[in-house]
């Protein structure tokens, strides 16, 4: 497979969503090459409601799923979740289903040695936000090579 975008610029911004009333928690990544520039998105959401820590952990572990697949060079994943992101970094051990998506995000990183995560103010993760609000109207994931409205004014093209 080709890689997605080239040079050493590549970030994803992850995001997760909650709709309580129909026991779903939607994410939403956003690829951005060079610059900014909008690559891919992704959207989908699980038939399970969840805490909010473990709910932004499958965010980012269907981020990294998802990126895995294509040959690129350095990335960097960005979450607004400050606890996501230090128990990424903490390396503790648990058995908590939050830990649980933890030691499978680390497992994926330790082969994936170009991936790092960083933290991001939400005010600078909105691209992954909205899709993740968006995420429950769809019937299943959907992952899009052009810009969808819900993310047209804030994203380069």
């Amino acid at each position: 497979m080709q890689p997605i975008v080239t040079g050493t610029e590549v970030t994803c911004n992850v995001d997760a969503s909650f709709f309580r009333e129909c026991n779903h928690t939607g994410f939403g990544d956003c690829i951005r090459g060079v610059g900014g520039v909008f690559v891919k998105e992704l959207s989908g959401w699980v038939c399970n409601e969840m805490q909010v820590h473990e709910g932004e952990a499958l965010a980012m572990l269907k981020a990294i799923e998802w990126l895995q697949q294509f040959k690129i060079s350095s990335l960097t994943l960005f979450s607004d979740s400050k606890i996501l992101v230090d128990a990424i970094h903490a390396k503790a051990e648990g058995l908590s289903g939050f830990n649980m998506i933890i030691n499978h995000i680390r497992r994926c990183l330790e082969l994936q040695c170009n991936f790092e995560v960083k933290f991001i103010w939400r005010q600078a993760n909105l691209v992954a936000h909205s899709l993740a609000r968006v995420a429950n109207s769809y019937a299943s994931h959907q992952v899009h090579d052009y810009v969808t409205p819900c993310i047209s004014s804030f994203i380069f093209i």
